[in-house]
């Protein structure tokens, strides 16, 4: 059984085993949201907690969601509330990471699918989603959820594919 599930407490050791699955093979752990970085996990949950209602420029307000299968994360996403420049030119609104050993499972599309709807719940009217691109995946999850590709655009040495989402 799926769930999605904010943190709390008690997923620390499973969040932090989801972290160094990531790390261990050398991959950026995506959403970043998800990173606990140089953080302690008090103070990582804390941050994620309070980025839910006040974000400080260049920051924006998001919620941060764990996928379980079971008892195991197996994958994460976000939502951000709006876009800042850099999002809106490259970084959109709603990330999401699949475990590095349980990708090609749906989960994916899964948490697309359920955030694109927790988006239109809150008010929401238009939703940008980015990936790499050559990130096959991803593009294949993005628009089989829907999104309409609106172009490339360059971060650093990066290219970006662009997909809006129109919720009504």
């Amino acid at each position: 059984m799926l769930r999605l599930l904010k943190p709390d407490e008690t997923m620390m050791e499973e969040i932090l085993r989801y972290n160094d699955a990531w790390k261990e093979r050398g991959l950026n752990l995506v959403p970043h949201a998800a990173k606990l970085g140089s953080l302690s996990f008090g103070d990582w949950l804390k941050n994620t907690r309070d980025l839910e209602t006040v974000a400080e420029e260049p920051f924006v307000t998001q919620e941060v969601w764990f996928l379980f299968s079971g008892d195991t994360i197996v994958g994460a996403c976000t939502l951000r509330h709006s876009l800042n420049a850099y999002l809106l030119a490259v970084g959109g609104q709603i990330g999401y990471g699949v475990h590095p050993e349980e990708r090609k499972n749906g989960y994916a599309t899964y948490m697309l699918e359920k955030t694109l709807r927790y988006a239109k719940l809150k008010g929401l009217k238009k939703i940008l989603v980015t990936c790499t691109v050559g990130n096959t995946a991803s593009e294949k999850t993005i628009e089989k959820c829907g999104g309409i590709f609106e172009n490339i655009m360059e971060d650093g040495e990066n290219r970006v594919a662009r997909y809006w989402f129109h919720l009504q």
